[in-house]
């Protein structure tokens, strides 16, 4: 570890592996103990029941020479299960590397083996780098709730900027196209990004009722006048929204998983 003892002391959670760290390390251990009794969690895994073990919350006996199994075990059963913390994984680890495509495992065999010369050719062994020489990251979850959020403030910047000026060659050419757009697809990112209530149905009767109201109201209710004069866009928005409401209500409510999902994303800090 690069940082000091005393940092154990906020763990929630501590592995001790292949260590008596209570007789062979006792300074470091005693800050274990400090976070033990701030209610965390202390395994010890060796062959020997040792003062480590008598100190620990669990103890995990195993036979010699079986650690890598065991550990294999541990992440295995944290990857299935996604006990990981997933933010801190992507954001401060390589999880968030390309890796290169040629590389591969199969049948107990990576890519890049010869079976005459009984050996490994580690060049598809790597990361995808960009024209810098820079390793290319997936983007994580934090990134795309970022971009997603700042794409629909610019859209919806944009679509007023060009409504302010009716006469605007631009505004002439594409507000029947954009209204369409808009009142199908702008609520329906609304409600995703905000209300986890929203359902599958539910954004389709938006998609629905926003393109159908755009045409209904251009051409028959607008050409009336007055009120009735306004930009297609608003009523046929406001349509859609109360639609993905309604049905949404009206059906069954997204999975729990999903729900989770949610709100693990509205808790992302961006």
């Amino acid at each position: 570890m690069t940082n000091h003892w005393i940092d154990l002391q906020h763990s929630d959670c501590i592995l001790i592996q292949g260590s008596n760290a209570a007789e062979n390390h006792p300074i470091s251990f005693k800050w274990v103990l400090k976070a033990k009794d701030k209610g965390a969690e202390v395994i010890h895994v060796d062959p020997r029941f040792t003062r480590t073990s008598a100190r620990s919350s669990m103890y995990a006996p195993l036979r010699s020479g079986t650690d890598i199994a065991f550990l294999g075990g541990m992440i295995k059963y944290i990857l299935d299960h996604d006990l990981y913390f997933k933010d801190y994984v992507l954001s401060y680890t390589n999880a968030a590397f390309l890796v290169n495509p040629k590389f591969s495992f199969n049948d107990g065999l990576f890519s890049g083996y010869d079976a005459q010369k009984h050996a490994y050719d580690k060049s598809s062994w790597s990361f995808q780098k960009d024209g810098k020489g820079l390793i290319k990251r997936d983007a994580t979850d934090r990134q795309v709730m970022i971009v997603a959020r700042f794409t629909l403030a610019a859209v919806l910047l944009f679509g007023i900027i060009i409504a302010m000026d009716s006469n605007s060659s631009i505004f002439n050419v594409v507000s029947y196209a954009w209204a369409g757009f808009g009142a199908s697809f702008g609520p329906l990112v609304l409600f995703s990004l905000y209300w986890k209530r929203t359902t599958l149905q539910g954004g389709i009767a938006g998609m629905l009722v926003g393109a159908a109201s755009v045409f209904a109201w251009h051409n028959l209710v607008k050409p009336l006048g007055g009120w009735f004069g306004v930009y297609e866009l608003l009523p046929a928005f406001v349509f859609a929204c109360i639609a993905i409401v309604v049905v949404s209500l009206l059906t069954k409510k997204p999975s729990e998983e999903i729900e989770k999902e949610f709100d693990t994303y509205m808790d992302l800090d961006v």
